[in-house]
């Protein structure tokens, strides 16, 4: 092994120790006018061996070149003897010498100690600027004595290096180069780089990992802020220049994120985190920093709120009350529908599980409770209840609600997922469908006991009449026949209010000005309610016309009235008012059969004790009633609804304890002017019965009467009156006595016959129509 010594002129040289192979190519092989290597004589060896037993020897050296381009001494094997010379002398400066592709090599030898890296080539004049900085950087010039290098026999002017000191470098520098090494590896494992920035002379340096977050390599050097920014996509920018132009005034780390755009077009989220530092006087001098490349975080963050926003809109699609119980941590999350449905607002709802059980209706509580825990306690994966739950206002909401529960892999219930669904309206739909299904009921029942009562009373009634004119003579027997007529009479009566509650009177329905017929009936009212009920009226000049049997709905109004009164104990404020409404749609009807168009709205409110709401689901009911027993039948509501009914209408009512009790007919609204009455031209003459103001005759009159009792009395009424009568008990035997009689000359029948002829039927076979 020879070692070769290059001297370029005449003047002092500055030695430069080359370490591996082609040293030919820096060394005598160059041209002499090479003025960038004048100053340098370079000493070449072909190994670290020889170079380390050169500086033991006591050889002084300014520099040192390490090539590590050649695969020899390439990789860990070449990191590890550039150790090697830096523990023999570490206080000269190293600069390794790589090939174009192995840039990367040069930035690891640069963290584990090496000065400066160069790449192969024709570059005299970098060397020569790379061993001036790295002496700077030494704070010592060229030529200067380098501690740690003297001969050992130089006994004059050289001082033996102390051996202890030589030991403790070494260590130094090896604990320097380890810890390179895992910052090295540690940028690598957590894709992060590291950067300082020279506020003074705005030069920036990057990291290995640095450059390769931002997809650069390492010879295209990013040496300035601006040579940065520009990388950085325009609209993150402000952040980034708003710092490096207030940098004076900004103390301690700063975050931020952003994005850049790699030479490839792919966009990266990074985010940077510095530390700024000051001199001695105070000044910021540098920024020192560490940046990471959290595109996956980004990439999970948006993720998760798209999956958080159609988390909502499927609550809101739904419209349901989503709650997600975290059964471990026993917190709860809950959704939008517990305000939209059940009012509360943000800061009414906690998350604990008590937020909710507090809020269930005490007849509710146990059972529910119960049900959920032995559906957490087995294995089930579903739980569903039907329940009351309170809302903001007081209110109970009827709920249906569903859970799915989650479990580990013991079986144990750690979570449970799932909805409200608010089922108040369909309750009260499905409760105003029974009550009208049962008042339907109710009076198809009444209906049809009062029918047949009533064929029973006329029977009594008329024989009760026909006892009173026999009787005439026999004082006490009349009187006896008197009474009997009387109650029958007032059975009579009582059936008539039965048959208006089931639908069944006779209405005669025409344009009525409702305005008008409560003002007739003032007078009236203030008579019968008494001098201590205030009577006030409101009335809409524009009401138009209600189609209603004007006698039936004075009768109602009155019966109204008379309850406001019983109500309000004989003291209190009597209002009526009219109004007009336009019903779009029978979605309000409580009792589902309320059309579409326009109304009629006469209302009858009082201030009396009120009812509370488990008595407004009976007070339409017959004989129902909330006075003191003997002092009301209950039919009044019965024959308000009963009429309203039977008139396309309906009924409201609202009733409040202590407040006072609302009454709404709405009534069919017509455009046809009032039907004047015909004028009267005095009262007919009342003729007693069997007087003889009531003429016979022999005419033929067919008589259709399905009840045996009245029909056997109608038969001998007419009889008595010189009549001939034929009998018929249905309508086909009523045709068949018109086939075989065609001299009749009267046919007296029911509104509704048995056989499936109805009377205007056979009025029509009977006239030939």
């Amino acid at each position: 092994m020879g070692v070769k010594q290059y001297s370029m002129t005449g003047q002092q040289v500055n030695q430069i120790l080359w370490v591996g192979e082609h040293a030919a190519a820096w060394g005598g092989d160059r041209a002499a006018d090479d003025r960038a290597i004048s100053a340098l004589a370079i000493v070449a060896l072909e190994s670290v061996d020889a170079a380390l037993a050169y500086l033991a020897a006591g050889h002084q050296v300014d520099g040192m070149v390490l090539n590590l381009a050649d695969l020899a001494t390439a990789g860990t094997a070449g990191l590890a003897q550039l150790g090697l010379l830096q523990a023999q002398a570490p206080a000269v400066p190293i600069i390794v010498l790589v090939y174009p592709d192995q840039a990367a090599l040069g930035l690891e030898a640069v963290w584990a100690g090496a000065d400066d890296y160069l790449i192969w080539g024709p570059a005299a004049a970098d060397l020569d600027r790379a061993l001036d900085c790295a002496l700077a950087r030494r704070r010592r010039p060229r030529s200067q004595p380098t501690p740690g290098v003297r001969a050992a026999n130089d006994r004059g002017d050289r001082v033996q290096p102390d051996a202890e000191r030589q030991v403790t470098e070494a260590l130094l520098m090896t604990r320097l180069r380890q810890q390179t090494a895992l910052l090295t590896s540690a940028e690598r494992v957590g894709n992060m780089g590291s950067w300082a920035l020279d506020l003074g002379t705005n030069h920036l340096v990057w990291s290995a990992g640095t450059y390769r977050l931002f997809g650069l390599r390492p010879e295209d050097p990013i040496e300035s802020f601006e040579r940065f920014i520009e990388r950085v996509l325009p609209e993150d920018r402000p952040e980034l220049l708003h710092n490096h132009a207030q940098v004076d005034t900004l103390r301690g780390i700063l975050e931020v994120n952003y994005r850049i755009r790699r030479p490839d077009g792919e966009i990266r989220w990074l985010s940077d985190r510095g530390n700024i530092e000051v001199d001695a006087a105070g000044q910021p001098c540098r920024q020192l920093g560490m940046v990471i490349d959290i595109t996956a975080q980004k990439l999970a963050e948006a993720t998760l709120r798209a999956s958080e926003e159609r988390f909502r809109l499927v609550s809101k699609a739904t419209n349901d009350a989503i709650w997600d119980w975290d059964i471990t941590a026993n917190v709860t999350w809950r959704g939008e529908g517990y305000k939209t449905l059940f009012g509360y607002r943000d800061q009414d709802l906690e998350n604990s599980v008590e937020w909710w059980s507090c809020r269930l209706h005490p007849d509710d509580r146990d059972r529910l409770l119960a049900s959920i825990q032995t559906a957490l306690a087995g294995d089930a994966t579903s739980w569903t209840g039907e329940y009351r739950f309170r809302c903001r206002d007081g209110r109970y909401a009827y709920v249906m609600d569903r859970g799915y529960v989650i479990r580990n892999g013991q079986g144990q219930a750690i979570r449970m997922i799932g909805g409200m669904l608010n089922l108040t309206e369909q309750k009260n739909l499905e409760a105003q469908l029974l009550q009208s299904q049962k008042m339907e009921a109710i009076g198809q029942l009444t209906g049809g006991v009062a029918h047949d009562f009533n064929n029973l009373l006329t029977v009594i009634l008329g024989n009760a009449e026909l006892l009173v004119e026999l009787l005439d003579t026999q004082p006490r027997l009349r009187s006896l026949a008197d009474m009997i007529s009387g109650a029958a009479q007032r059975g009579a009566d009582l059936t008539q209010r039965l048959l208006v509650f089931a639908r069944r009177q006779i209405l005669d329905p025409k344009p009525v000005d409702v305005n008008q017929l409560i003002d007739h009936m003032d007078a009236l009212l203030r008579r019968v309610l008494g001098e201590q009920v205030e009577v006030r009226c409101s009335y809409d000049a524009d009401l138009g016309l209600a189609l209603v049997d004007a006698s039936q709905l004075e009768s109602a109004l009155l019966n109204l009235c008379l309850n406001a009164r019983d109500a309000m104990d004989g003291v209190g404020c009597l209002t009526l008012t009219t109004t007009q409404t336009c019903i779009s749609s029978t979605g309000g009807d409580p009792q589902g059969s309320l059309y579409p168009g326009d109304y009629v709205v006469v209302t009858v409110a009082d201030n009396g004790v009120g009812m509370g709401p488990e008595l407004l689901s009976q007070v339409f009911e017959p004989f129902f009633t909330t006075k003191a027993k003997g002092k009301g039948t209950g039919l009044g509501l019965s024959m308000v609804y009963g009429f309203v009914r039977q008139s396309n209408g309906y009924v409201s009512l609202d009733s409040e304890p202590g407040v006072g009790t609302t009454v709404r007919l709405y009534l069919p609204r017509c455009r046809d002017r009032p039907t004047p009455p015909p004028e009267r031209r005095g009262d007919p003459a009342i003729v007693p019965p069997g007087g003889d103001n009531y003429p016979g005759g022999l005419e033929l009159i067919l008589l259709v009467e399905d009840n045996t009792l009245v029909r056997d009395y109608a038969q001998q009424q007419l009889e008595s009156l010189g009549y001939r009568v034929l009998a018929a008990e249905n309508g086909p035997a009523a045709l068949e006595l018109l086939h075989q009689w065609p001299d009749i000359d009267l046919l007296f029948t029911d509104v509704i016959t048995p056989g499936s002829l109805i009377s205007e039927r056979l009025f029509r076979i009977a006239t030939g129509e």
